[in-house]
């Protein structure tokens, strides 16, 4: 028994080093690559002079729905943002409601401004609220945009431009309000997931706009989907085989989990959506099944490790341990992939608040898979209204 604990250990250290090593390989290559592309730009604009994608001569019109529940105190501050827009011509059009008088704060914060309506939503949604702001807009782009966002004036204009080159959909970059170790790991987990992979998933916390003609086609927000909205559009437009594309410079300033007790219930909220997307078969990656698959597994060796305690077994024990080991030292290998693509070292430090997240996320998940009917119409994340200087972005 004790060589093969040995030989386990052994094997266990081999695969960690190998996989921090190819995570810092990756992320230099990616760097490599970025540098190289902004090279070619810059010869590309010795010799064109201007921008090195087409210029939008003619801006088409925008929709932008703002579903508020609940939302007193942040919805003010949303429509303030949206006051301040560079675009030519848009519209806003929010659809409030809520106890809290959401729908009295949003009249009053809009005045008469003609470019806002004010819609009253009903307890049924937030798919319901943005159907209600669809039938009611007249854009030829569709924006949707959370109630707690806070947008710069040159947003609405970075997240459409690549709408008007034959991408159908687009999503924005959100940096949280709040400076945490929770927030740095999921802005980590961005850049990841954007950057260097180059994800293009549609993500409401950054907003996400569409052509009128795309929503006709992929067609409403289905009322029953309660959560994982921006999810469920996605997966949507993944069946119709339609372009996405991220767009870095479309910043969105937000709230976002930024302590464990908010982290862990916006985790077994998405958890629950995330079983619920089931019908899409697209949703269920290979990566997002082998997820589930180390889930079960380390789940199951915390009754074995004790077990294991009260019985004396120590190479069972020894087994447990490593296998924790093992999967929470591989997490931590992501902070040294963003400190090699960004030449900055201070992401090392996120390695192990990823890896106590990732067993926070384990046992979330099977806290969603025992408790699948717990899903709320409403859900109130983040609210504080002290919130701190934002999350500096690594091109800020």
């Amino acid at each position: 028994m004790n060589m093969l604990i040995t030989v386990v250990a052994f094997l266990v250290m081999i695969h960690i080093a190998l996989t921090w090593w190819q995570a810092v390989r990756g992320g230099r290559q990616r760097r490599a690559d970025k540098l190289d592309r902004r090279h070619d730009n810059r010869v590309m604009s010795q010799h064109q002079p201007g921008e090195t994608t087409p210029p939008v001569s003619v801006w088409p019109s925008a929709s932008i729905i703002v579903p508020a529940w609940r939302e007193g105190g942040t919805i003010e501050r949303c429509i303030g943002s949206l006051l301040s827009l560079d675009y030519p011509d848009w519209e806003a059009i929010v659809v409030a409601g809520g106890p809290d008088r959401t729908y009295e704060a949003a009249i009053e914060a809009v005045g008469v401004d003609p470019r806002f309506q004010v819609l009253m939503q009903p307890p049924r949604g937030k798919n319901a609220a943005l159907n209600a702001g669809l039938r009611a807009a007249k854009g030829e782009v569709i924006v949707m945009l959370d109630a707690d966002s806070r947008v710069r004036p040159d947003w609405l204009r970075a997240i459409i431009q690549p709408l008007t080159q034959e991408i159908a959909a687009a999503t924005g970059f959100y940096a949280a309000d709040r400076n945490t170790a929770i927030t740095r790991c999921e802005l980590l987990e961005r850049i990841i997931a954007y950057e260097i992979r180059g994800g293009v998933a549609l993500h409401g916390s950054g907003g996400i706009a569409v052509r009128r003609e795309v929503m006709e086609q992929v067609g409403p927000f289905p009322e029953d989907v309660l959560v994982g909205v921006d999810r469920d559009l996605d997966l949507r437009m993944v069946e119709h085989d339609l372009p996405r594309a991220y767009v870095r410079e479309a910043v969105v300033s937000t709230q976002r989990p930024s302590t464990l007790a908010e982290f862990w219930r916006n985790e077994t909220r998405w958890r629950r959506g995330h079983l619920w997307l089931i019908r899409y078969w697209k949703a269920y990656t290979p990566a997002n099944l082998i997820f589930y698959a180390v889930a079960a597994l380390a789940l199951l060796t915390i009754p074995a490790l004790l077990a294991a305690l009260v019985n004396g077994w120590i190479g069972l024990a020894a087994l447990c341990v490593l296998f924790w080991v093992w999967m929470l030292a591989r997490r931590g290998a992501a902070a040294a992939q963003v400190a090699a693509y960004t030449g900055e070292s201070r992401w090392l430090s996120s390695a192990v608040p990823l890896a106590g997240l990732l067993v926070v996320s384990i046992v979330a998940a099977w806290a969603a898979v025992i408790t699948p009917g717990q899903r709320s119409a409403h859900f109130k994340g983040p609210r504080r209204q002290e919130a701190a200087d934002g999350v500096q972005s690594i091109h800020d």
